[in-house]
Order: C-alpha cells, then structure tokens, then sequence
C-alpha cells in the first residue's frame, strides 16, 4: 500500500461510479517438450488464487513461434533446450514485435546454465527461472511481475500528467475576483493547438486556495454553479468561506502508478487532485483531462465504441430555460452539462445546443443576469454530436481539436440518446490493455527514443550486474543442492537403517558449516538414545546426560509432534534457563538448530545441528535441514521395509532348501510391513503386490497385474502418473510423486510412491521394486484445516464477531472478513492503518478508543470498551471490543489481538427499556401524587363530619336519630383509616414513612 498521505472528505466535484475491477484472463505460450514438465506447471498456474490463465502448449521451437503470431498470448514460458533448437531463437524470432528491453518471455533453464540465461536476458527476456527452484508460488508471482513489468508507462510520462502552475488565489480573494481569474485562464487557452497548451488549459477548471505554500481548499466550476443556482453574492463572498476545506492530495513520490491515481479520483467522486511535495507544499495539480492525455493508446481507443462508454441518463432543458433554471439543475443533479433540445419533442429529444459548468463560469465572469438569461441566447452551437457506432479515437481526435470536454451522442433520427465526457475515457480504459498498447504510441516512441536507448544502455550493465549476481547465488545454491542430493542418493542407496543414519549425520556439518550434528531416536518402550552423530574431537555429545533436560522437554515434545522447528541464535537470547545457558556455552553449545523427524505421522526422532559460538540460522539452512529430515524419514521408512525383507533374504541364502518356505515367509512379511509393496518386470508390468497394497490401492493382484494397475488410479491423476512410469523406465523421472487412488466404493487415498530398480547377483537388471505410502491422514489434517477456517469464518458470520490483529510496530490492522462486514469495508480494498481504524470510529468515543489502546500498549493488560462506528453508508453500529497483547522475549508489547462484536441490536433493545422505564416510573409518580392530594382533599371534610357527628350525639335525640349519628359516625371513622392507608401506601413509594 503506498505511504500516501490524503483525507477522506471529497471535495465539491464528482463523476460518475467508476466499473466494478476485473481480473482478465492471461494467455500463456507454454513451449517445452516435456510433457511431465507442461503438467506440472500447468497445475502450478491453476493453483494461483488472484488470476485465471489460458494456457497453449507447444513441444517444438517451429510450432512455439507459429502459435505466438496466431494465437498472440500475453506471455510465454520457453524452456532453453528444445528438439529443433533452443529458447534463444525464440527471443530473436519475436523481438522485432517488441521493445527490446520488453519481451514478455520467462527462459526456463537447469542448474548450471547461468551463461545461457544471461544471454537470454541481454536478448530482451523479462526474466528466467531455474526448473529445480520452480514452486507453485515463485512461478505465477514471476508471471504476474512479468505481466506488469512489461506494460507499464515511464515516470517521465507519468510526470508530465502533473500540471505545474495550476491556478492558485488566496484565502482573502473573493469569489468573483477568483471567477474572473479562471475566465482569463480559460480564455488564454481557448486556441491551444499543441498538446502542451491544451494540457495548461486545465488550469482553468478550478482555484486553489493556497497560504504559505500549504493547500487549504479548493473552488470548483461545480462549485461556482452551486453558489450561482444559490444567488449567493459573490462580489462580498471570500474564498475561505465557500471553499472545500480537507482537500484530498498526494504527495508527488506516490505517483508512480496510472492507474492507482485513476482509482484514487474514481473512489472519492473527484476531477482535481493537489499533488505535495515533501514538505507538504503545493508542486502541481492533477486533472481528467492531464490524465487522458497521458494514457491515450491509439489501438484501444479505436476498438472502444462510444455506445459502450457514454453516460444515457442525460439532463436536459429547453432553449426558453433561464440560465439561474439550468444551475440549479446542475447543482441539485450534481452533473456538468446539461442538453438544450427542441421543446415539445417528448418521444424524440432533439438537441440543439449544451452548457457546461465552464460556461456558467464565464457567464458569471461577464456578470450576466442568470434570471434574465436564457438558453438559447447563450448556449453552445452549432452543436459537436458523434455517431454511437464511432471509436473513441474519433471522439479523443473531435475534443482535441474543438478543445472541449463533451459530446452529445445522436441516433439515426437525430435524436438525443447520451453524452461522452473525459470521465468516460478514464473509466474505459482497461488496465491491462492501456499498458500494452501504450508501447506502440508511435509519437511517444519517436520523441523518447534517444531516452529510451540511452536507458536501455545503462539497464544492460545493470541487468548484467544483476544476473551476475543472482548468478553467483544459484551456483551457490546449486553447490548445496548438488552436496544434499549427493546424500540424499548415498541415503536412499542403502537400505541399511544405521548406515542411513551415519551418512545423513556425517555430512551436515558441511551443509550447514557447523560444528557438531547428530540424530536423536525415541524408543516408546526403553531409554530414548543418541543412534549417530558427527562431534568434533574433544566435543562431547548434545544430548549428553545433562543436555537431554535442556533440548527433549514435555512442552516441546508436542511440538516437535507437530513439526516445530526449534532454532536457538544465541542461549544467551533464549528463553533457556541463566543455568543451563552456562551449561551449553561451556560444552561449546551455544547456537543450535533442532528439527523433528516424522515418519508415519509419529515423532521418531530429531536431527540436531550446534555451533559453539552464536550464530543467525538462515532460513536455507533450516530449510535444507528440514528437507533431510524428510528424506531421512521416508529413507527410515524404506529402510525398514527393506530391513525385514533383507533379514528374510538372508534366511533364503541360508537355507535354500526351503525355497518355498522362504517364499512364504516373504509373502508373509511383505504382507505385515506399514507400506505397500511391488515388483514389475523389466518393461514396468506389474509381477507382485502385497496384501497392504491392495489394502491401500483397492486393487488385488489378479487385477493389478501388467498394466492393470493402472486403471485404478485416480482419472485427474492418471495421464500424469503414467506418463512419469513411461519416463522412469527410461531413466528420465526419479521414480518418486504423489498422487491419488480411487477404489470401487469411492473411497480416495492418497500415496507417496517411490521405486528403485532391482538386480540380480550378476548385476543385471531384472525389474523394479516399489513401494507407496498411504498419506491421506496428512492430506485430511490439509482438508480439516481448511475446512476448520470455513467454519470459523461462518461462526463469526453467525455471532456477528469478527476478529483482528495489530502490529504495534508498523501500526498494519489485520481483519477477519466479519470485521470487514462490522466495518461496512470491502476486503478488495485493503485493511487501513490504525489511523484509518480510529477515523472510522464516532468521533465522541475516537479519544477513549485510542487512550484504552495506548493504555494497554504500555501496561501490557488486557481490555474491553464500547463504542460506535460509522459505516460509509451513514449507520450508525455499536461495537464491543475485547483485546489483550503478545509480548516479545524482552517483555514489550508487539502485537494486539482481540475481538470486535457488532451489539446494535443489544443497544437499542436496551434504549428502548431505559425509555418505557422512565416513562412507567413517571406514570406511577403521578398516580401517588394524585392519591396523595385526593386523601387529603377528602380527609378534611371527613374530619368535620365525625366532629359535628361527635357533637351531635351529646344532644338529647330519639333513639332512631341516635342510631343514626351512630351508624354515620362508624362510617366516617371507617373512611378516614381508609385514606389514611391511601397516604401511608403514597409516603412508602416515596421513601418517606416513619415507623
């Protein structure tokens, strides 16, 4: 990701969305004559995750050259020996197509043929590749690398798309003193004939807003007609009130990419882009139109039609429209022309006339009423229109030549039916396609053509510095390969399990240049032992009694279990003991290199290399190690197979009397062994095969015999799998390969297969003898490890909880694909910075976010907030984000990992209870307070019915009326301990009653 520094807030223009990305497919000449080779890096290309490819195969150096000029491929892989000739030839026989310092040719060579493949790169080659380094991986990075390297335009011409002396006022200027200065800049280049005046008259789209050399805004056309449709004043306005504050920049060395600036204009909905210098100062101005001009390739733009390209949803008006009518409607529809066209034409639109944001600017300079100005008076005519049929090397020649931005589209009646603009032109152009065309700009190539040599001079002593180099480190390389291959042979040469062992020991420290090297054998039954080493005289052994606690513990068991490689610097940096750090120095054992032996996936045992003094293990010799150990592993697999069938084999010699006894004790040992086992002629039938490799291949001997084995094997598999039988019979494969078998059920199993030729006492030939491997439990560890990210990428999905990484160091933010749905981000467009993370975060929580974080960084504790994201779609989300750190062997905090869970739901559920809380404790306020002022309203009239009740009943009354005043003193006493528990039950709601 380039360092560029830029904001986030688009300023006040905008064109249309540019087309969704696509990866085209690449076409590659694949011109090699073998056919295991063509499979192998077939299979490669179809591995790589980001492009598709078209492949064409060719077996001959005729055939090749005839395929490139019929099929025209984008690349080609050419191996340098070929039956009719070599690759070279094939260099010459297309470099008249081509720059010379530009072939799109990758040289295949072998070990030692660095003379050849420098040749091939002074020829024009754009890289080669030794066949015995070829992965998956270095193959289509190489042909991606390939594929931009050779279709790219110079600095020199992405340079001259800067315009150096842009319009620039400052912030005091008003509005119409600034109009009127974009007027005269227009004005000026009004008659541009060359491409250079025609590229300053860019200058006059827009105003920088410039103070001490600093970008602070910018003023559009679409802003002048936005102020305009707004009847702003424009003669009392400043340009510090109306412009586009946080202007969206990039500093000059981060343009170094076409197209990543096309992006970046497409992605913020812009046509003007300040380019900065290092100090942040204003260096020139980037527009649509400085950028078409530079990616102009002539063969495209004659294949593009403009119906393909043009904008149909077009903005129009009639000729009696007021101009004022015409900016609000660019304002509001945010477009920069609009189409006059008959009035009264609905079905058919006829035009007769356009106005551009330009225009309205020059009106505006004049000092034009826009209420009382209408279109017809003013506008554009006669009209420029094209064809839908025309190429867009038309329209690029009518716009050059009539210096303007648009054209009108008409049908076969006249009628209206789109619009081309400069942005149409950017958004045409493939990346791809613009890239290889542009090579053939015939006025480019003639004006740069001095350069052009003189570089290509001064990349030949470069190149050839470099292929020197990169030469020096393949025979290097080639040296360890040649020695590890020399070993690899002595091992698998003999079936002897102790020689095996002695001879893969005895030569690592002339691998690794290191001092001490031995293999260290688990026994699960007895004491585990030291069953070979290479130790220096006076040294004494690593897994010495009391070396055995330091290197073999129980937490690096398992991980050794697991193929952890155990890489020890300097003890002194290790997380190893201050005691045993002391111990290892003093036996001379101060850097050592620990790698686990796997055979059938168990730990059999580890290879340990040592030196007495610190040392940076690189990562070839760890790698080299590791490949021992895969060769000693499949060696003592052999081995032991081999090992029981040559005891039983000394049994037939010496008791050969018993032929058919020791036959069947064979057959009975062939049967037992953990692999499967077979025997064919001289010619590759197949003569024999064991119980366990029936067990493994679902195929019985009856069937597998000949060539009947062959049916078995996996239908993707068996083209390659035979064709490499065919080779190894011929002594051109090495007998060793993976691949599938099928059985009737169903049911696949992968192998390891590997076979050696078999002799008899007189040193004759009498067949081969083989066996496989069944490694489909490490195949399916592959499967339900990726089957196990599937499912965890689900379950976040599902729990709407994604998960994150930061490296505090280079401040990269790594996110999971629900954190990118979180986020509402695109993982196409790349995990911002942390920067870019605390930006999207609401800006009330943004400080609290970034002190937890900076907290945690330097105290080393874990934590967890809550705060609130906007997503580019305005939303709001409420997030919940746990995390803790990693710390180095030094204690510091490197990294941060946590998680992050999208709680909206939760959120609002809980605003909404907060709020029919509230509302429900507000209700039950008023119900006590009315209880309250209705009891007390009623008690006191109550009071004085049981006074006067009380009075009453001291009077000399008949017994009914005192039977009355009775009954109603009874009565009034009973209501009043009514409303006295009303106010009791108020007093207790409020917390006010006294016991």
């Amino acid at each position: 990701m380039p360092n560029s520094s830029y904001s986030k807030i688009p300023h006040g223009d905008s064109n249309v969305s540019p087309p969704e990305a696509l990866l085209p497919t690449i076409t590659i000449l694949l011109l090699d004559d073998s056919e295991v080779d063509r499979l192998t890096y077939i299979r490669y290309l179809k591995s790589d995750p980001d492009r598709t490819y078209h492949i064409i195969e060719a077996e001959t150096l005729e055939e090749g050259i005839e395929m490139w000029h019929s099929e025209q491929p984008n690349i080609a892989l050419v191996d340098v020996n070929l039956p009719d000739g070599n690759g070279l030839e094939f260099l010459d026989a297309i470099a008249t197509d081509y720059p010379k310092d530009k072939l799109p040719v990758i040289v295949l060579t072998g070990l030692g043929d660095e003379r050849v493949a420098v040749r091939a790169m002074k020829l024009g080659a754009a890289d080669y590749l030794v066949k015995g380094d070829i992965t998956a991986t270095s193959l289509y990075t190489c042909v991606s690398q390939v594929s931009v390297r050779t279709k790219v335009l110079t600095q020199l011409e992405l340079k001259s798309a800067i315009i150096r002396n842009p319009l620039v006022v400052n912030p005091n200027t008003t509005v119409r003193e600034a109009i009127t200065l974009m007027n005269n800049q227009r004005s000026l280049t009004s008659d541009a004939k060359t491409e250079k005046e025609r590229h300053q008259g860019a200058t006059s789209s827009c105003a920088l807003v410039v103070e001490d050399g600093l970008v602070l805004g910018i003023m559009t056309e679409r802003d002048v007609v936005r102020l305009s449709a707004q009847q702003q004043p424009l003669d009392r306005l400043v340009m510090s009130q109306i412009m586009t504050p946080s202007v969206i920049t990039l500093p000059e060395h981060d343009f170094t990419d076409l197209f990543s600036v096309i992006n970046l204009l497409q992605q913020h909905q812009i046509r003007h882009l300040p380019i900065l210098d290092e100090h942040e100062h204003l260096v020139g101005l980037i527009t649509h139109d400085s950028l078409r001009q530079i990616c102009q390739p002539t063969d495209l733009l004659r294949l593009r039609l403009v119906r393909e390209v043009m904008n149909r949803k077009v903005v129009c008006a009639t000729p009696e429209t007021s101009l004022w009518t015409i900016a609000q409607l660019m304002s509001d529809r945010h477009i920069s022309s609009i189409v006059i066209v008959e009035p009264g034409t609905e079905s058919l639109q006829i035009p007769v006339g356009m106005l551009s944001e330009r225009d309205l600017v020059r009106f505006q300079a004049l000092g034009l009423n826009l209420k009382n100005s209408i279109a017809e008076a003013v506008m554009s005519k006669p009209l420029l229109t094209v064809k839908p049929e025309a190429s867009l090397w038309t329209v690029q020649q009518i716009i050059e030549e009539h210096n303007i931005s648009q054209l009108v589209v008409k049908g076969e009646k006249g009628e209206l039916i789109g619009i081309v603009t400069q942005s149409s032109f950017l958004q045409a152009i493939n990346p791809q396609e613009v890239s290889k065309l542009t090579e053939v700009l015939e006025q480019r190539v003639v004006r740069l053509e001095a350069e052009r040599i003189k570089l290509l001079e001064s990349r030949t002593v470069e190149l050839e510095s470099l292929v020197e180099a990169r030469t020096n480190d393949l025979k290097v390389k080639a040296e360890r390969e040649k020695l590890i291959m020399t070993v690899t042979d002595q091992i698998r040469s003999s079936l002897d399990l102790q020689k095996i062992l002695d001879t893969a020991v005895r030569e690592i420290p002339s691998l690794l240049h290191c001092h001490q090297a031995m293999v260290y054998q688990f026994h699960p039954q007895s004491s585990d032992t030291v069953v070979a080493e290479s130790i220096a005289e006076g040294k004494l052994s690593l897994l010495d009694a009391e070396f055995a606690q330091i290197w073999v513990t129980p937490e690096w068991m398992e991980q050794y279990r697991h193929g952890q490689i155990r890489a020890v610097n300097d003890v002194y940096e290790s997380d190893i003991s201050p005691e045993h750090q002391e111990i290892l120095v003093n036996s001379g054992l101060r850097a050592t290199l620990v790698v686990p032996i796997i055979v059938e996936n168990e730990l059999w045992g580890l290879i340990l290399a040592s030196h007495d003094h610190a040392y940076v293990w690189e990562k070839n010799g760890i790698e080299l190690l590791q490949r021992l150990s895969v060769h000693i592993a499949i060696a003592i697999q052999q081995g032991k197979a081999y090992e029981q069938i040559k005891v039983e084999l000394e049994e037939r010699r010496r008791a050969e009397y018993a032929l058919n006894k020791s036959e069947n004790r064979y057959s009975a040992l062939a049967a037992t062994v953990p692999v499967g086992i077979f025997r064919t002629d001289l010619i590759g039938n197949y003569i024999y095969v064991n119980d366990r490799w029936s067990q493994i291949a679902g195929i019985y001997l009856e069937a597998a015999t000949g060539t009947g084995w062959q049916q078995g094997i996996h239908s993707d598999d068996r083209v390659m799998v035979t064709t490499a039988w065919k080779q190894f019979i011929q002594g051109k494969h090495a007998g060793q390969m993976e691949y599938r078998w099928q059985h009737p059920d169903g049911t696949v199993k992968w192998v390891y297969a590997q076979a050696v030729a078999e002799w008899d006492t007189e040193g004759q030939k009498i067949g081969y003898v083989g066996t496989i491997t069944d490694i489909s439990s490490r195949k399916q560890v592959e499967e339900t490890l990726r089957k196990s990210e599937a499912h965890l990428k689900a379950a976040q999905k599902i729990g709407k909880l994604g998960s994150w990484e930061f490296d505090v160091k280079t401040g990269v933010v790594a996110w999971s694909d629900e954190t990118f749905r979180i986020f509402g981000q695109s993982p196409k467009e790349g995990t911002p910075t942390y920067e870019g993370v605390l930006k999207l975060v609401h800006p009330e929580d943004r400080e609290d976010l970034d002190r937890v974080i900076q907290t945690t960084i330097a105290t080393a504790q874990p934590y967890n907030i809550e705060y609130r994201i906007y997503q580019p779609d305005g939303s709001l989300v409420y997030t919940s984000t746990r995390g803790r750190p990693l710390r180095d062997l030094s204690g510091k905090v490197t990294h941060l990992i946590g998680t992050v869970q999208d709680i909206t739901e939760r959120k609002l559920a809980e605003q909404q209870l907060q709020k029919a809380k509230e509302a429900a404790e507000y209700a039950n306020r008023a119900k006590s307070e009315f209880l309250a002022l209705m009891s007390h309203e009623i008690r006191t009239p109550m009071n004085g019915i049981l006074g006067l009740t009380h009075l009453a009943l001291q009077t000399d009354l008949t017994h009914y009326q005192q039977d009355y005043l009775t009954k109603i003193q009874s009565s009034a006493q009973s209501l009043l301990e009514i409303i006295n528990d009303i106010l009791d039950f108020s007093k207790i709601e409020v917390g006010k009653l006294e016991l």
